[in-house]
């Protein structure tokens, strides 16, 4: 077996598979909803097949980016938020 055998550079196109994007949040409430848009857009036109998974964890914000996570989450809910 070769080593591209081993660690293919190409996603299989007729598997669906889990990916988790762990977001490190601390006063970013004016960029989450933006980010979370890009990360949504470019997986689902990029990897369809893709069951993403975003792991929103907020360091203790003093502004209200758990309110905008938890917006978020509200929306999406198959999105995971921590605190």
């Amino acid at each position: 077996m070769t080593v591209s055998e081993n660690h293919p550079t190409e996603i299989p196109k007729n598997k669906p598979f889990l990916v988790s994007v762990v977001v490190a949040v601390f006063r970013n409430a004016d960029s989450l909803v933006q980010l979370y848009d890009e990360i949504t857009t470019v997986a689902s036109k990029r990897f369809p097949q893709l069951d993403l998974e975003i792991v929103f964890v907020d360091d203790g914000s003093d502004d209200n980016s758990w309110d905008v996570i938890l917006e978020i989450k509200g929306k999406d809910p198959k999105h995971i938020s921590s605190h």
